[in-house]
C-alpha cells in the first residue's frame, strides 16, 4: 500500500472516530454540562432573592399568613409586636392600617377591664362634671357606655376608658396618627393639609384649645338638637390651625382650610382629642 493510500485510510479513520466522539459529546456530554450550568445559575438567583428579602419583610409575610383566622386579641398583640420590632419598616403603614381598627375596638370593648375605670353616678353628677374630672371628652364616655342623651341615674355605673392621647400630623405622608400612653393607637389619612408653613426641618408643637360642634349655624353642645349631625372642628393653639372633616368625594377646591380628615374618621378623632391634648405637626 502506498503512502498516499495509508494517509487516506488514516484520514478516514480520524474523521470516523472524531465524528463519533463529537456525536457522543453533543448527545450526552453537552446537555449535562448545560444543565449543570443552568442549575448553578438558578441557585445563584435563588440565593440572591433570599438575601434581598429583609427580616421585616419576611416577618410581615409570615404574620399575614399566620393571622388570617386569628382572634382580635391575638391579631392586636402580634401586629403591635411587629411595629415595636420594625417601626421604620416599609410595611409599617400597612401594619398600622390593620392594627388601628383592632386597637379602637379594644378601647371601647364593653367586656374589657383593662385601662378603664368604673364611675358610680352620685347626686349632682352630670356628664360634663364626670368628663372634666376624668380628663376625657363627654363623647368618649357616651360612646363607651352607649349613651344617647344626658340623663343619668344615681347609682348608675359608667365605664370610663383611661386614655393619654397624643396626636402627630405628617404633612408629607398626609396622615394623622393617634398614640395612647406612648403606644400606637390608630392612623388616619388626610384629605388635605393647608396650614401655615413650619419651615424646613421644623416641627410645630401645639395643643387642642377647643372642640366645637356647629349645628344650624351656631355652636351646640352634647345633648342639644343638631349635635349628633353637627360639623366638628378642633381648634389648635397655633393660630390658623384647625382639624375638621369633609366627605370623601369632596372636590379639592371645596375642602375647608386647615387639616381635613374624612367625616367617618372625625367620629373617632373628635371623641379622643379633648382640650390640652398635644398635637405635633411635622
Amino acid at each position: 500500500m502506498s503512502r498516499i493510500h495509508i494517509a487516506i485510510v488514516a484520514l478516514v479513520a480520524l474523521l470516523v472516530v472524531g465524528g463519533s466522539a463529537w456525536f457522543f459529546y453533543a448527545l450526552y456530554v453537552q446537555p449535562r454540562v448545560a444543565l449543570r450550568a443552568e442549575q448553578k445559575q438558578l441557585a445563584k438567583v435563588a440565593e440572591s432573592e433570599a438575601a434581598a428579602v429583609s427580616p421585616d419583610e419576611a416577618a410581615y409575610t409570615a404574620l399575614v399568613q399566620q393571622l388570617q383566622d386569628a382572634s382580635p386579641a391575638t391579631l392586636q398583640a402580634r401586629w403591635a409586636e411587629f411595629l415595636g420590632a420594625y417601626p421604620d419598616s416599609p410595611r409599617a403603614a400597612e401594619a398600622r392600617a390593620v392594627l388601628g381598627p383592632s386597637n379602637m375596638a379594644a378601647l371601647f370593648d364593653p367586656a374589657s377591664r383593662e385601662n378603664r375605670e368604673v364611675h358610680t353616678v352620685a347626686k349632682g353628677d352630670s356628664l360634663y362634671k364626670i368628663a372634666r374630672k376624668q380628663g376625657v371628652t363627654i363623647d368618649l364616655i357616651a360612646r363607651a357606655n352607649n349613651l344617647e342623651g344626658t340623663m343619668l341615674q344615681i347609682g348608675q355605673q359608667l365605664v370610663v376608658p383611661k386614655v393619654e392621647i397624643t396626636a402627630a400630623i405628617d404633612r408629607s405622608a398626609k396622615t394623622l396618627r393617634l398614640d395612647n400612653g406612648g403606644r400606637f393607637l390608630r392612623e388616619y389619612p388626610l384629605l388635605s393639609v393647608n396650614v401655615p408653613p413650619a419651615g424646613a426641618g421644623h416641627e410645630i408643637q401645639a395643643k387642642v384649645s377647643d372642640a366645637v360642634v356647629e349645628g344650624d349655624g351656631k355652636r351646640v353642645t352634647y345633648g342639644q338638637k343638631g349635635y349628633k349631625e353637627g360639623r366638628r372642628v378642633l381648634i389648635l393653639s397655633s393660630p390658623g390651625f384647625t382639624i375638621s372633616s369633609a366627605a370623601d368625594d369632596t372636590p379639592e377646591n371645596q375642602l375647608p382650610p386647615g387639616i381635613v380628615v374624612k367625616d367617618r374618621d372625625m367620629a373617632d378623632i373628635f371623641v379622643l382629642l379633648t382640650r390640652g391634648v398635644p398635637v405635633t405637626i411635622r
